[in-house]
Order: C-alpha cells, then sequence, then structure tokens
C-alpha cells in the first residue's frame, strides 16, 4: 500500500498539491489500483489498511468479505463502495449491507408504486416498517433480528397502545413483505423474519363483524331511499349506491371509478367493468348485474351524459360516516 498526493498546475500555470491523499494499492486480482483516500493523512493510512485487509481475506476465502470489516465498509463514503463494487472486493449483495434500511425502504416504496398498489396501502405499509426500524435501532440489513422484531411487537401488545391480533399481523405483514422483497431482488440471501407466525384473530377480536341479513338490507335500503340528504347525496342516490355494492360485492374505490360507460345493461347479461387500474386484484373485472337492477339502473342513468361519474360517492374519511348514519336511521325506522 503506498499514499500519495498529487501534483497539479493551477490557470496561471502554478504548481499546487491536491488536498485529498490517495492510495494505491494491488487488488486481489494483483492489479495496482489507486483510490481517492481523504484530506486526513491518518484517515488515508487506514482506509489504506484496511483495503489491504479487504484483498487479504477476499484472496484467502475465495472471494469472501471479512465480517470485521463490516461496520467500516457501511460507514464509507457512496463513491467509494460503489468503486469497491466496481473492482469486485465486495458483491452487491455486500453493498445492500452498507446501505441504510431507510434506503432500501424507499427503493420498496417505489416498486409498491408501481405495481399500481394505492397511496393509502404504500403509506400504510412503509409507516409500519419505518417504525419498527426506528423503535428496534435497526439502521442496516445484518442488525434486523427476529428476536427483536418479535419483542417490539409484544410489546405493542401489553403496552399501552394494547394493539389487536390483527394490527399486529398487519406490522409483521408489512415486514416480512419487504424481507421479501430484498430477497427477491438479490440483496439480501435470506429473510430474519420468515419463522415467526401471525396470530390467530379469532382469539382476540375487538371489532367482530358480520354481514346484513336480507331483511336487515331491505329495511337499510327502504329507509335511505326516504331519507334526508346525507353526504351531499338524496336518499334515492345513497340507495342505489348500496344496492350496486349490495349485489356487485365492488368496493367504494371500486364503485367510486365507475362511469355510466362501465355498464353494459342491454346485454345478456347485464355487466358492470373495472378497470385494471381500481380492481382489487389489479386486472380488468366484469362481473354479471341482475336483470332486476339493471333496469332500475337505466332508469337511474336516463339522461346522463355518456362517460359521466355513476356515483358521487364523498371522500374515502366520510364514507364510513354516511353509512353508519344511513344505518342508525334504518334502526330506528
Amino acid at each position: 500500500m503506498r499514499l500519495f498526493k498529487t501534483k497539479y498546475r493551477d490557470r496561471a500555470g502554478h504548481s499546487k498539491t491536491a488536498p485529498k491523499w490517495y492510495v494505491e494499492f494491488r487488488d486481489q486480482r494483483d492489479i495496482t489500483r489507486r483510490l481517492p483516500a481523504f484530506s486526513s493523512k491518518p484517515a488515508s493510512e487506514e482506509l489504506g489498511k484496511n483495503l489491504d485487509r479487504l484483498v487479504s481475506y477476499h484472496v484467502a476465502t475465495a472471494g469472501q468479505t471479512d465480517p470485521a470489516l463490516q461496520a467500516w465498509l457501511a460507514d464509507l463514503p457512496k463513491a467509494l463502495r460503489r468503486r469497491l463494487l466496481e473492482i469486485g472486493l465486495i458483491d452487491s449483495e455486500r453493498e445492500s449491507m452498507s446501505k441504510p434500511l431507510s434506503e432500501h425502504v424507499a427503493d420498496f416504496r417505489k416498486a409498491l408504486e408501481s405495481k399500481g398498489n394505492t397511496a393509502k396501502h404504500v403509506e400504510a405499509t412503509c409507516a409500519r416498517i419505518s417504525r419498527i426500524f426506528e423503535e428496534c435501532r435497526f439502521t442496516f440489513w445484518p442488525q434486523i433480528t427476529g428476536t427483536k422484531v418479535q419483542s417490539f411487537l409484544n410489546g405493542l401488545r401489553e403496552g399501552e397502545e394494547k394493539l389487536s391480533p390483527q394490527t399486529f399481523n398487519y406490522y409483521l405483514g408489512s415486514l416480512k413483505s419487504f424481507c421479501r422483497w430484498m430477497v427477491k431482488n438479490r440483496r439480501a440471501t435470506t429473510s430474519p423474519v420468515s419463522h415467526i407466525d401471525p396470530l390467530n384473530v379469532k382469539t382476540d377480536r375487538r371489532h367482530d363483524r358480520r354481514a346484513l341479513s336480507p331483511e336487515e338490507m331491505l329495511w337499510l335500503l327502504s329507509a335511505t331511499a326516504q331519507g334526508e340528504p346525507r353526504s351531499n347525496m338524496t336518499g334515492f342516490e345513497r340507495a342505489m349506491l348500496y344496492r350496486v355494492a349490495i349485489e356487485t360485492g365492488l368496493r367504494a374505490n371500486e364503485i367510486r371509478s365507475l362511469t355510466t360507460a362501465s355498464f353494459a345493461l342491454d346485454t345478456d347479461p347485464p355487466t358492470v367493468t373495472v378497470s385494471a387500474a381500481y380492481s382489487k386484484h389489479r386486472r380488468e373485472d366484469v362481473l354479471p348485474i341482475r336483470p332486476a337492477l339493471a333496469r332500475d339502473l337505466t332508469a337511474y342513468f336516463d339522461g346522463a351524459e355518456k362517460g359521466k361519474t355513476a356515483f358521487a360517492i364523498p371522500s374515502e374519511s366520510r364514507v364510513a360516516g354516511m353509512l353508519r348514519g344511513d344505518l342508525a336511521a334504518a334502526r330506528e325506522a
């Protein structure tokens, strides 16, 4: 290993010494390499010594990286790590090990968005992952351990938050999804949390849900159709909206995407089409509609422009409140 500074001439032709030191060393293929180091000579000397150690271990182990140098590699400037990756002294997986988890999560977020996931799902997933990393003080991939993750999630269950099994599973599922993505993209070899099992939500349900009975559905539709305007929709509009939801099984965001052109009401059978961008399955869904509903929708859309939004559903944060109000009115009636 040799340490030196280069000289150059300024615009006036005067000889100048570069502020940074350079390290010259022989790599694993016995090729002479020169890398820019630091303005501090001691720091540059340490870089040179560690490069010699990195090369010696790489040669002795047929390509392995000295575990004792892991922390040092993690602290290296990105440009230096990238140069070592190009030389072949560290592999792409080792480079990923030295990359902060926050950067991996940012890349994971882009991957989720590119697959067409909703902004709400992407934000919730990444927020859960980031919280686990922050609370467990994970900064780099090698620091992630199943024991710490399990302890943290159990703490949320037993602490002030009293996390439900379902929410526990949401946190765990988000982290497992991230770890699988790391392995699939060859940023890691194995997932450190693959062995953690989700909880059985049936043992501690906080909010049991059930479907409305046929009689309750009729009460809801009847009371709503005769009800007062709510959330900028008339009672009749809300009743038709609920009827479409009940008979097709479509979710609020899927129905929100529908236009009058989404309905083929004069075909046999009548159908409604949800585009892939809004479908839960991320593919175009064509669903049959009962003839009675098709007739009523034909009258409902009478005079409407082709391609106009089918239902003026309120914002996502207000849909549940609207439905609760109509359920309470139906219950009272």
